[in-house]
This record gives structure tokens, C-alpha cells and sequence, in this order.
């Protein structure tokens, strides 16, 4: 993966078995946890999220409360999301547009760190921007037990932010 020099103390590896070399490009934000290689360097560690979506202008982001899977599409592209910590606070399941799923470019089977927007009708519905796992399928396990780190608030860190370079 994408490594820097040895001048910008900044800089993180992020190895291509943590994420897809494809998921990612110049100026894309992205969230991790970091470690300390053999070599001494700062290396990303699995799961890796890439922030997709738009914010309102001057919208403050942050990671998502909750973390879930893009279980099923209806025909009109509205997605539903299994997430048992929505399910556990609200007996219901979130759901995702069709249109933020398009300017997400997320698809069924995607790991999504997201918050959410209670509508009036009461429905559940995924706030853009989110957060959608970049890191390979062999990671589904890391990514089940940072979501269950989350929910229980075992976890002292949040993923650390960087835009790619």
C-alpha cells in the first residue's frame, strides 16, 4: 500500500491485506487504528473506513454512533441496514435511501459506520455522510468486534482520521 517519506512524521502505511488498493485515492478521508510495525513505522490496522457521502456545508462530521451491514434492496433502491444495537434501541431497522445509497456508492453486503435521523413518521434512515469498511471480506470478524466495541463502549479509541496522500 501507499507509504511515506521518512521526513513527514505524519505519514501512516496502510497495507493492501488492511485495504483494498482500489477503495482508495488522493484526498478521500479515511478512519483506522494505528500500530507500530516491526520496522518501527505507523501502519493502519483493520478495519479501515473511507468517509463517502456529502456533508452540508459547515457540517460538523463524525463517526458514526452505530455500525451495521447493508442487508437487502427493495426495487425503488431504498436499502435496509442489520444492525443489532438500532434494532436493540429502537425494534425497528435503519434504512438508507435509494439516492444517498447512489452517492455513497454503497451496496448490499457493505459494513457502514453511520448516525441517524429519526423522521417524523418515526422511520429510521441513515444520516450522510457515513462511513463504509474498506477493508477486505478476511476483516468481517475485526469489523464485528469494533462494532460490538462500539456498542458497549469497551473501546478507549475512536479510529484516528487522515486524508489520503
Amino acid at each position: 500500500g501507499p507509504s511515506g517519506s521518512q521526513e513527514d512524521q505524519h505519514e501512516v502505511s496502510v497495507h493492501s491485506t488492511v485495504a483494498q488498493p482500489w477503495e482508495l485515492a488522493m484526498n478521500d478521508t479515511v478512519a483506522f487504528r494505528m500500530h507500530i510495525n516491526k520496522r518501527g513505522e505507523a501502519q493502519a490496522s483493520a478495519p479501515m473506513w473511507k468517509l463517502v457521502g456529502r456533508a452540508k456545508d459547515g457540517a460538523p462530521v463524525s463517526f458514526g454512533t452505530y455500525i451495521g451491514q447493508i442487508s437487502r434492496t427493495l426495487a425503488n433502491g431504498t436499502a435496509f441496514i442489520d444492525c443489532p444495537a438500532v434494532q436493540a434501541e429502537y425494534e425497528r431497522e435503519a434504512g438508507v435511501h435509494g439516492q444517498i445509497m447512489q452517492d455513497c456508492g454503497l451496496s448490499v453486503g457493505d459494513f457502514v459506520a453511520f448516525t441517524l435521523h429519526v423522521a417524523e413518521s418515526g422511520k429510521l434512515w441513515l444520516s450522510a455522510p457515513c462511513w463504509r469498511c474498506c477493508s477486505s471480506e478476511q476483516w468481517q470478524t475485526a469489523v464485528q468486534a469494533f462494532a460490538s466495541e462500539m456498542e458497549t463502549g469497551i473501546s478507549a479509541s475512536e479510529p484516528q482520521w487522515k486524508k489520503m496522500r
